[in-house]
């Protein structure tokens, strides 16, 4: 499984960031590059479904499937944060009626984390080890309450001397590893979005469109150590990591009202009203190839 996802995902990762960097080099309309590196992406966000389902079994190899192409989409992302704000989306292929970069990046975040919620709810641990009883959402809404007022969830009690040191047991693995998919997601969307509103501020759309861009790659051989760091601590169930599941999801839900909400604005103050066929000037999105 390790040698699949190294030689599809990663080929396929690095294709999409080649198309994002040519696209980030082209002055005006973006054409084949910009196009061509979307398509790769819509091809790894596929195998990436299909490698969780065939995975829903063998929980280490379901972590992997979800963490690595969610790297890999990553490193491509540049090519929908140009299709969030409406000025920069004319500029690359029209998406459907309603739908933007930041749509699209959402539901790939939504469906490669919640996918093995799913599967784990619907066919539980083919391996079962320890305790395994409970509801794996009931566990990770009790994960999420531990970083906001501190119960330590049911499936986390200590149990041994060391584990009472430290406040937490370690949890089944129908719960280690949806937190993981969960929480790897929801932080992916955070930095999405973060990147996505500064960008926004950036006036000139030139150099705003390049540094979108280019961004999401320069940033990812930190999220390649901070991804290992993340794996390491989520299967010794570190303390730090679990009180930062829930407000990590807080915040991820929250930027999701913010970013959105910015993007409506944003397209009502750059839609022509009425006014412009009178010959008032329709807003600050006249002249988009030139930033």
């Amino acid at each position: 499984m390790f040698h699949i996802l190294i030689y599809i995902f990663l080929p396929l990762a690095l294709a999409a960031a080649g198309c994002a960097i040519i696209t980030a080099a082209v002055r005006g309309k973006r054409g084949q590059p910009m196009v061509a590196g979307l398509a790769i992406l819509a091809v790894v966000v596929v195998f990436t479904l299909m490698s969780i389902v065939a995975n829903s079994g063998d929980w280490v190899h379901l972590l992997w499937s979800a963490w690595f192409p969610l790297h890999g989409i990553w490193l491509g992302s540049g090519l929908l944060l140009v299709l969030v704000w409406p000025d920069d989306r004319k500029l690359g292929p029209t998406l459907p009626r309603g739908w933007n970069g930041a749509t699209v990046f959402l539901c790939i975040s939504l469906a490669v984390g919640l996918l093995p919620v799913l599967l784990i709810t619907v066919f539980g641990d083919a391996h079962p080890v320890g305790r395994v009883s409970g509801s794996p959402l009931a566990a990770l809404v009790e994960a999420a309450r531990y970083g906001f007022d501190g119960t330590v969830p049911s499936l986390m009690e200590p149990m041994h001397a060391d584990q009472i040191a430290r406040g937490l047991g370690h949890p089944p693995r129908f719960v280690t590893v949806p937190m993981g998919t969960t929480y790897l997601a929801a932080a992916g969307w955070i930095v999405f979005a973060a990147l996505a509103l500064v960008g926004r501020a950036i006036s000139s759309g030139s150099l705003r469109r390049i540094l979108l861009f280019l961004l999401p790659i320069a940033a990812a051989p930190y999220a390649l150590v901070g991804f290992k760091q993340l794996e390491n601590d989520l299967w010794s169930n570190e303390p730090w990591l679990v009180a930062g599941y829930g407000p990590t999801l807080l915040i991820a839900a929250l930027l999701v009202v913010v970013l959105f909400t910015t993007i409506r604005i944003d397209e009502w103050r750059t839609t022509p009203h009425p006014s412009s066929a009178a010959g008032v000037p329709p807003g600050p999105a006249s002249d988009l190839l030139h930033g």
